[in-house]
């Protein structure tokens, strides 16, 4: 299928998180690269607005550790960008943590290898 115009990105133009997590996140970045040879716009992740076809093609992929803009770009999914500016939580820290951040890491990098987007492709069928 053509994921392409079917999603706007919401990207983050500026942040405030701990420095562990930014050193964390540009690693990530450098090894999805690598493993991919793919890129997600600067900034994008799991917050962003497609239709309802790529909708139900991602309700068919049952992943529960991979970022859901990494599971997008191993679709093809590409389309405009909209920016804004990252705040501090308001209620507190993030319950997920170093761990869990590194699974989804981990899950995030399966699905953008060859035999992840392999596997995808075939799942995502209509």
């Amino acid at each position: 299928r053509d994921s392409r115009s079917r999603i706007a990105w919401a990207v983050k133009t500026r942040r405030s998180d701990p420095r562990w997590f930014v050193v964390g996140l540009a690693g990530f970045r450098v090894l999805r690269w690598l493993v991919a040879g793919r890129r997600l716009p600067r900034g994008a992740g799991s917050f962003c607005a497609f239709d309802r076809g790529l909708a139900r093609q991602i309700a068919n992929v049952p992943l529960a550790s991979a970022n859901l803009g990494s599971v997008l770009a191993a679709l093809g999914a590409q389309g405009p960008e909209v920016s804004y500016v990252k705040q501090a939580r308001h209620d507190g820290r993030s319950h997920v943590g170093a761990l869990g951040l590194a699974a989804e890491a981990l899950g995030s990098l399966a699905i953008l290898s060859p035999p992840g987007r392999w596997w995808l492709a075939r799942r995502t069928r209509a």
